[in-house]
């Protein structure tokens, strides 16, 4: 071959010197860098000869095009057609009971002929549109309804006892929301049946109680336009808890997203990512054997004065919700905010705090916030140097040692025997 046509190669053409085949950048700080499609290549590692190094506004996360969430017992995405018969819950919850997800978890309004405690009915609505502007929301209207679940929510009912990941003090509530001013006496979330029998049968929580219900119940806003929550439990032991507090947090005239969770030890709520509430429970908060109601009533518990109110009807003003699910899952209050303001951060590119999403964010790795929604496989060993928390089964394979005391809050059970030295 010519000198002419390999000078050609080299200097006009493609050039095959093996040099020019590798991208060498020794100090490359770029200002943006995305990557569209795969960072790596599948079942291979990738090779550092430096740090992954990033700064309090970067993030490397995963989002899977999904649904919802694994543990999505319960999703009513509340901006699709209304059936007179109720509403299904549209989770996809691999793990639920093998029944129609149309039936488990139906929820569907009390009915009581001749009175007029809940005269109308739960409506579609584009009074407040939100996310693309189109999305309509479900309003309950003046005197709404309530909608209560066929089944009972616990661990049996939904998972059968057949599914490792059943808890039975841990549930979350998370909706975006909107309450106009003036609205009142609207309960977001309870876990009672339809006569309220837990809220009747407890009475006083706050004085001398005696507790023989385990029930939930969220007021937002309640009938002083306040949240108040009324928590009742009772522990495998029979020991028991109750708390009813009212605060003064409610947001007005505007959308905003609220989570409530019972993270096994504490009852906590937040709106917009800021934690509100974050009661200590002692014993545990064990999960009622109740359905699932959205604005149960009639009846109300006064916090002032510690006594039951019997109204003569449900909500006063209209309510609007969207995009309502029921997680057996809990976080704690940091680890929610953390999350609440990284998904902020990607809201522009992602549109992931739009109500009804098709996507959930599988894993985050920032500089305030380390979160995995799916199982974490280490080959070099786990220290933890801090508080270990686990609101899920423990399974452990191998010796288990102590060096400090360990103390059981609920029932221990040895299959094989025991040698206590």
């Amino acid at each position: 071959m010519s000198f002419t046509s390999n000078s050609w190669k080299k200097n006009g053409g493609l050039n095959r010197t093996k040099m020019n085949q590798n991208i060498n950048s020794y100090n490359m700080t770029p200002s943006k860098l995305n990557v569209l499609n795969e960072f790596g290549t599948s079942m291979s590692n990738i090779a550092t000869s430096s740090n992954l190094s990033f700064n309090t506004t970067s993030y490397l996360y995963n989002i899977k095009r999904k649904k919802n969430f694994n543990n999505c017992i319960c999703y009513y995405p509340f901006n699709n057609t209304l059936s007179s018969f109720g509403i299904s819950n549209e989770s996809l919850f691999e793990f639920l009971a093998s029944y129609s997800n149309q039936i488990v978890y139906y929820l569907v309004p009390i009915i009581i002929l001749g009175s007029v405690v809940g005269t109308s009915y739960p409506e579609l609505s584009n009074d407040f549109p939100l996310g693309d502007g189109l999305q309509m929301s479900t309003k309950f209207p003046d005197n709404c309804t309530s909608l209560i679940s066929v089944q009972n929510y616990n661990t049996s009912e939904a998972f059968l006892n057949t599914y490792n990941g059943s808890i039975s003090t841990v549930i979350s509530v998370t909706s975006f929301i909107y309450v106009p001013s003036g609205s009142t006496k609207f309960c977001l979330f309870a876990m009672d049946d339809e006569n309220q029998t837990s809220l009747n049968s407890n009475g006083n929580v706050n004085v001398n109680p005696t507790i023989i219900e385990n029930s939930i119940y969220v007021w937002y806003p309640e009938y002083s336009g306040k949240l108040t929550i009324y928590f009742t439990t009772k522990s495998v032991s029979l020991s028991t808890y109750s708390f009813a507090k009212q605060y003064d947090k409610v947001n007005f005239d505007t959308w905003h997203l609220i989570k409530f969770s019972c993270t096994g030890n504490s009852i906590q709520f937040a709106i917009n990512g800021e934690t509100i509430v974050n009661e200590y429970i002692s014993i545990g908060s064990f999960i009622p054997n109740k359905p699932i109601s959205i604005n149960l009533g009639y009846k109300y518990y006064d916090v002032s004065n510690n006594t039951i109110i019997n109204n003569n009807n449900n909500n006063n003003g209209s309510i609007y919700l969207l995009d309502y699910e029921i997680f057996n899952a809990a976080m704690n209050s940091e680890t929610g905010k953390s999350i609440y303001n990284f998904e902020e951060s990607i809201n522009s590119q992602q549109n992931y705090l739009i109500p009804n999403r098709s996507e959930s964010i599988n894993y985050v790795i920032g500089n305030d916030i380390i979160f995995f929604s799916e199982k974490i496989l280490s080959d070099n060993g786990l220290t933890n140097n801090g508080n270990f928390i686990n609101y899920g089964q423990f399974d452990n394979f191998s010796t288990a040692k102590f060096y400090d005391n360990v103390e059981f809050y609920g029932a221990v059970t040895f299959d094989s025997s025991v040698s206590l030295l």
